[in-house]
């Protein structure tokens, strides 16, 4: 995982109960030592993920590298920090890039799918 990140244990007794489980495993098989749990533990609040606007732009496979490097530029120009960034390929080698922005940024959000919606159909036309 990359950035920060929070675990919180949802099923303490369920966990409890796949340690005990591991510790009566045969006796050819050694189990790993684990670290002692708490008899008192306090829970993590559950942080509320803010909501966010979703952007989405399909890029042909050619010109996937340079969209990709105009984006990171334009994203850095305007002080933009987006929710996430993700890339999947379809099966036609296309490459869908999925941008989250928060929405306190909504019209960050919208310039760059002005932006980048019209220099994708751009390229896939060329």
């Amino acid at each position: 995982l990359s950035g920060p990140r929070e675990i919180g244990i949802i099923d303490r007794d369920a966990l409890t109960k796949e340690r005990e489980a591991g510790e009566a495993s045969p006796p050819s098989v050694s189990p790993r030592p684990r670290p002692p749990i708490a008899d008192e533990c306090n829970p993590s609040p559950v942080r509320v993920v803010p909501p966010t606007r979703l952007v989405e732009v399909r890029v042909p496979q050619f010109a996937f590298g340079n969209v990709l490097g105009d984006m990171r530029r334009w994203l850095d120009h305007q002080r933009c920090d987006p929710s996430r960034f993700t890339c999947v390929r379809e099966g036609s080698g296309a490459v869908i890039v999925r941008v989250e922005f928060p929405d306190e940024i909504e019209d960050k959000a919208d310039a760059f799918e002005k932006q980048f919606a019209a220099s994708s159909a751009m390229a896939a036309g060329r």
